[in-house]
């Protein structure tokens, strides 16, 4: 098939030189639209080798609006699997995106990680890069900008779903208030993932940024609002995990990362799951107080649309009763549950709570 030329290419390739060149140049967002509005399926493989490279090393070294030059570079990665995308943007170049103050750069990044939850194998692939999910991680934590921490926020879960060694089903509705909703299923029933990447997420070194991003001190510096939102990042996907392995995210032998008091650490352990639910935010504040209310709704929902393993509702009975016990808030957002999701799933979700708080 005859290829169309694509006006402006050579246009558009010295750009990108210059953008390399000198960080100042700002992006020509007119030029470079009009070049993504002319890729097809048909002409960009000839152009993959050196435009995809350049693009990378503008993202990550630009201070200015890198939208146009995402886009574009999103449109030229469609069609690639994630070993193609890392032939073209390595390790090094992955952790300079993650690490960018643009959030292009990020995004792009991302991209190219999400690419690894269409396979388990891929997922392995990514598991041998420890150090790319770690930053992916602390992203998700750490990111200004809610755009990027959301989209981190959907990559870590795809990944982990992918990866995760226990078979799942999907679950039906969720409750008509909440604006959060669990992405559908990556996996084919009945598929499995090696669990590689749960090794690398629930590792001490992981786990101890999650506790001291998330974590307060009595000397901390930093500014509160940056650690409440990292402690909600962490309440929104928590449920999401639960739901593909209870038992990891509820581990307890992670006594020496997330230590509760005693009392507390004998009714349920001390893992993630108990210590973000426990001992991790500051029930005084209206807002995460509220924000652990809507985390209790979203586990609990969950945890009944999914086919469970043996013992997790008995992790899951200790933690909502030893919950309630000291936070009324959440017993009576529990209770009231079952009246707002959909009439046929009232009952079941009735009956489910009940189980719980009995």
């Amino acid at each position: 098939m005859d290829v169309a030329p694509i006006l402006g290419l050579d246009q558009f390739r010295l750009h990108l030189e210059e953008l390399q060149q000198n960080q100042e140049v700002v992006p020509d967002a007119t030029l470079i639209d009009d070049i993504s509005i002319q890729l097809t399926d048909y002409n960009t493989p000839p152009l993959l080798p050196w435009m995809l490279p350049a693009l990378a090393n503008v993202l990550r070294s630009t201070q200015h609006d890198a939208g146009a030059l995402f886009q574009i570079t999103v449109k030229l990665t469609k069609s690639l699997d994630f070993t193609t995308c890392l032939g073209l943007a390595d390790e090094e170049t992955m952790l300079t995106m993650l690490d960018s103050p643009v959030d292009g750069a990020n995004l792009l990044a991302l991209h190219i990680i999400h690419k690894a939850a269409n396979d388990p194998n891929d997922a392995s692939i990514l598991a041998e890069r420890p150090v790319v999910f770690e930053r992916l991680v602390r992203r998700w934590l750490q990111a200004p900008s809610t755009r990027v921490a959301s989209h981190a926020e959907q990559v870590l879960g795809d990944l982990l779903e992918v990866d995760c060694s226990i078979p799942i089903v999907n679950g039906s509705s969720l409750p008509r208030q909440h604006q959060v909703v669990t992405p559908p299923m990556r996996r084919r029933h009945g598929e499995v993932g090696h669990d590689e990447l749960w090794n690398i997420f629930f590792s001490n070194q992981v786990l101890s940024l999650i506790k001291t991003t998330c974590g307060q001190s009595e000397n901390d510096a930093r500014n509160l609002s940056d650690i409440t939102i990292a402690q909600g990042r962490v309440l929104r996907l928590l449920p999401r995990l639960a739901s593909f392995n209870l038992h990891a995210v509820s581990d307890t032998s992670h006594a020496q990362v997330f230590p509760l008091p005693d009392a507390v650490a004998e009714a349920v352990g001390c893992g993630l799951l108990q210590w973000a639910t426990l001992g991790m935010i500051d029930q005084t504040d209206e807002l995460m107080e509220r924000t652990l209310v809507d985390f209790f709704e979203q586990l609990v929902l969950n945890m009944r649309d999914h086919t469970r393993r043996a013992g997790d509702q008995t992790i899951l009975k200790k933690l909502v009763r030893t919950t309630t016990q000291t936070d009324p808030r959440i017993m009576s957002a529990l209770k009231s549950l079952p009246q707002n999701v959909e009439e046929e799933d009232e009952e079941r979700t009735r009956v489910f709570i009940e189980q719980l708080l009995d």
